[in-house]
C-alpha cells in the first residue's frame, strides 16, 4: 500500500554549523527527499566527508548512514518494528511536523536531525555514532555569494572583525581583490593542512585579534592550524554550498537562495522581489537583513573596512554569529 504524502511545516532556526571532523568521513547517502542534492553538496564541499555506496567497500566501508524522511519513509525503514544491520543512521527531517518527529522517535534505527537549520548536530553525531572526536574547538564558517558582487568578501570581514572585537580571536581566508590591505599569495600558501595558518596571516589593521591571508583560489574546506583563532570565516566567491549565502533580494539571487543548502542568508534588503516571495525561497531558514547603504560600498572601495562600516549595518549581522534570528 503506498504510504501517505509526507507533511510540511516550516523548519526551526537553530545555530550555525561548527568545525567539520578532522578527516574525510566516509558516509552513505540514502536521500530521496527535495534537499538530496543540496545535502550530497553540503556533505562533500562544506564537510568534507567522502560518499561511499551503498555496498560500501573494503578500502572505505561507510561509517554512519544519512538518510531522508522521504527515503525512510519509502523503504518503511521508520517503522519501529524494522530491524536494521550496518553502520548507524542518522535521519534528516525536513519537516517538523509531530506526525513525522513520532515516526522518527519510534525507530530505534536513526537518530533524528532537523534539515538544514540543525546541520551542526549532523556533524556532533556522526563523530560520536563514528567514535570520532573533533580536533579542534575553532568555529568554521563558509561565506558565499548568489553571484559576484553581492558583497560576499564584506560580510565575510565584517563577521570576523564582529567576533575579534567581541574577544575572539578571527581568522579571514580570502582571494583577489579584498577590501583591507593584505598581501600577494605567497607560493604554497594553497597546501593549508602543512601550513601555520594563522602566523602566516597578516593583521588586520584597527582591529586587534583579527588576521586575513589571501589565497590564490576560493578557501577550501580543510582542516587547518588556525593557532589561537576561535573563529575561521572563508571566503568562498560565488559559490552556493557553503554556511552563509549572501544575496540581494531580486530575482536571480532568490533563485540562488532556493537551490543553496546554507542554513543562513544574509539579503541586502534592496530589489524588486517581495517578502512573500523571499520567505518562499529561505523555506523557514534564517533571513538576515543588512540595510543596501552607499556607505557600505565607500568603505569596502576605500580599504576601510571593517573599521568603516556603519554601526547598525554591522549590528544587523550579528545574529549570523550569536544563532539567533531577526
Amino acid at each position: 500500500m503506498p504510504r501517505a504524502p509526507l507533511p510540511s511545516a516550516p523548519l526551526p532556526s537553530a545555530p550555525l554549523p561548527s568545525a567539520p571532523l578532522s578527516a574525510p568521513l566516509p558516509v552513505r547517502l540514502e536521500l530521496a527527499g527535495v534537499h538530496a542534492d543540496g545535502i550530497r553538496r553540503w556533505v562533500e564541499s562544506v564537510v568534507g566527508w567522502q560518499p561511499v555506496d551503498t555496498a560500501g567497500g573494503p578500502l572505505a566501508p561507510a561509517v554512519v548512514v544519512l538518510t531522508d524522511v522521504a527515503a525512510a519513509w519509502q523503504d518503511g525503514s521508520l517503522d519501529a518494528s524494522v530491524a536494521t544491520d550496518g553502520p548507524p543512521r542518522i535521519l534528516l527531517v525536513a519537516a517538523e511536523d509531530p506526525a513525522v518527529r513520532a515516526a522518527a522517535a519510534g525507530t530505534h534505527a536513526a537518530v533524528a536531525v532537523t534539515w538544514p537549520d540543525d546541520r551542526e548536530r549532523i556533524v556532533e553525531v556522526a563523530a560520536a555514532l563514528a567514535g570520532h572526536r573533533t580536533t579542534r574547538s575553532t568555529r568554521d564558517l563558509s561565506i558565499g555569494g548568489a553571484c559576484g558582487g553581492v558583497g560576499t568578501t564584506t560580510v565575510t570581514v565584517a563577521l570576523a572583525a564582529l567576533a575579534a572585537w567581541s574577544g575572539r580571536p578571527a581568522l579571514v581566508l580570502t582571494h583577489g581583490a579584498v577590501p583591507v590591505p593584505l598581501p600577494p599569495p605567497s607560493p604554497g600558501v594553497g597546501d593549508l593542512q602543512d601550513l601555520p595558518v594563522w602566523q602566516a596571516a597578516t593583521a588586520v589593521p584597527g582591529v586587534a585579534g583579527l588576521k586575513a591571508l589571501r589565497l590564490p583560489a576560493p578557501a577550501p574546506g580543510v582542516d587547518l592550524d588556525a593557532g589561537p583563532a576561535a573563529l575561521v570565516v572563508r571566503d568562498r566567491g560565488a559559490d552556493e554550498d557553503v554556511d552563509v549565502l549572501v544575496a540581494r533580494r531580486d530575482r536571480p539571487g532568490l533563485a540562488a537562495l532556493a537551490r543553496a543548502s546554507a542554513a543562513v542568508a544574509v539579503v541586502a534588503d534592496t530589489g524588486p522581489a517581495g517578502e512573500r516571495a523571499l520567505r518562499a525561497a529561505a523555506a523557514g531558514r534564517r533571513v538576515v537583513r543588512v540595510a543596501w547603504d552607499p556607505r557600505v560600498a565607500r568603505a569596502a572601495l576605500g580599504g576601510r573596512v571593517p573599521a568603516g562600516l556603519p554601526g547598525a549595518w554591522l549590528r544587523a549581522l550579528a545574529p549570523v554569529l550569536s544563532g539567533g534570528a531577526r
